[in-house]
């Protein structure tokens, strides 16, 4: 398993993401000006730690498993078909299955 310290990252095609994490932000239109969001595709098996999530987040399990494990040492997961709610400012370390597909919906 690949771990990042996600404080540590530098730029990549999605600011704070390794390359091995591919996202695509699709929820973007002016007529949506509430909520963003988009997919992501995980390539190997990964473990960001120290993930901050700035806002509520809705993740919707694709393919794969996902899970979060909060500071405070909650754990939440979720195969295909399964979804996870995180609450704004929650840090968190985030582990994935190489392969995971999500998707994810956020207010702005």
């Amino acid at each position: 398993m690949k771990s990042v310290n996600v404080s540590a990252l530098e730029a990549s095609a999605e600011p704070g993401l390794p390359a091995s994490i591919g996202v695509a932000r699709c929820i973007t239109d002016a007529q949506l000006p509430t909520l963003a969001g988009g997919v992501g595709r995980f390539n190997v098996e990964i473990e960001l730690t120290d993930w901050k999530f700035a806002r509520d987040e809705v993740v919707v399990v694709i393919e794969g498993q996902l899970s979060f494990t909060s500071s405070t040492g909650e754990r939440v997961a979720a195969r295909k078909g399964g979804m996870l709610i995180v609450p704004a400012d929650t840090l968190a370390t985030v582990r994935a299955s190489a392969g995971t597909e999500i998707v994810f919906v956020t207010p702005r």
